[in-house]
């Protein structure tokens, strides 16, 4: 199988503790690769919109906290809380929609069928999902990290193009030779 393998582990009533590797696929082109990337922001988008409402929720409680009881204000900070609630809850459960469709892509993409995947899904944690995403999230492009040999090195903006190599530290550190004008 081509892919990230991915250990999942399961402790079973009838066979014990189970392991089983899968594979996640990282493709990046097509209309598979389009569709992963999609569902890649989408869960993205929504993990920082559930972040956001949290922050804001930290806000309202500790203002919560110190206001006394009898304040007018105390209503209204209490219904931004339940709100805030209500979106961190709403905007989790749309980030882990969007991550099982992601591994589920994946999935299909290096099993080749919808039926196989599915199998794999329903061994699936929740917890398993978000660790799946972030295998695929940080090996998308292994070649990025072990360039193949018939790949030339790209130039970068720190060094012109027909630019010498940089020296070594010790050279550049040292001063270069002095001399005085004869005469």
């Amino acid at each position: 199988m081509i892919g990230i393998p991915y250990r999942i582990m399961r402790d079973s009533d009838q066979e014990g503790l189970v392991e089983k590797t899968v594979y996640l696929a990282t493709r990046r082109s097509g209309e598979a690769g389009e569709s992963m990337r999609q569902a890649r922001r989408d869960f993205n988008k929504h993990n920082l919109a559930a972040a956001k409402a949290g922050k804001r929720l930290l806000s309202v409680d500790r203002r919560l906290e110190n206001l006394p009881a009898d304040d007018e204000r105390l209503d209204a900070l209490e219904n931004e809380s339940e709100k805030l609630l209500g979106v961190i809850q709403e905007q989790s459960d749309k980030a882990q929609e969007a991550a099982t469709k992601l591994v589920r892509l994946s999935l299909t993409e290096v099993y080749g069928t919808n039926e196989k995947a599915g199998e794999i899904m329903d061994m699936l944690s929740d917890k398993d999902v978000l660790g799946m995403v972030l295998a695929i999230e940080s090996g998308e492009q292994p070649e990025d990290f072990f360039p193949s040999p018939d790949r030339r090195p790209r130039q970068t903006s720190t060094s012109p193009p027909g630019d010498s190599p940089p020296r070594p530290s010790s050279e550049a550190d040292s001063p270069g030779p002095t001399s005085e004008p004869a005469g």
